[in-house]
């Protein structure tokens, strides 16, 4: 199904999508007895917080008329379903929280190479090139520090 928004509707979306993350990781860690489970989806909320500030600063240090811009998307990728699929089992494992993570990284990184690729504004794609960046990096610097939490 196609759904049409601002550039500026996406960003907030994404921004309230790493908040909901953010949060579902928090009360996964408040329901784990295990001290590295907590460790690591404690340093995931962490993450997704600084996720979504980095899009409030993107946001922020963007001209208006490139977030006004229109746009026709897809909404495979527009719910949190990646994030519900963890549930809160006594054998949730880091695997399975890498797992969720990647795709949600994949979905981000799909949508934002869809905005680029449909754009004509060189304000809107050099923001969403931006965000498309910053997820790759991220997703190198998170699967990082999350490994090295767990050899600890």
């Amino acid at each position: 199904m196609a759904s049409f928004g601002q550039a500026k509707e996406i960003v907030e979306y994404v921004r309230k999508f790493h908040r909901f993350t953010s949060d579902y990781f928090k009360q996964l860690s408040d329901s784990t007895e295990s001290p590295r489970m907590k460790l690591l989806l404690d340093y995931m909320a962490h993450h997704e917080e600084h996720l979504e500030q980095v899009l409030k600063d993107q946001e922020a240090n963007t001209k208006l008329q490139a977030m006004e811009a229109w746009f026709q998307f897809s909404n495979e990728c527009s719910t949190f379903q990646p994030v519900k699929d963890i549930s809160y089992t006594d054998d949730l494992t880091p695997d399975k929280v890498f797992e969720i993570a990647s795709r949600i990284d994949n979905c981000l990184q799909s949508s934002y190479n869809t905005v680029i690729s449909r754009s004509s504004n060189p304000e809107v794609r050099e923001l969403f090139q931006n965000l498309l960046d910053m997820e790759k990096q991220q997703k190198i610097v998170r699967a990082r520090t999350a490994l090295g939490l767990l050899d600890m």
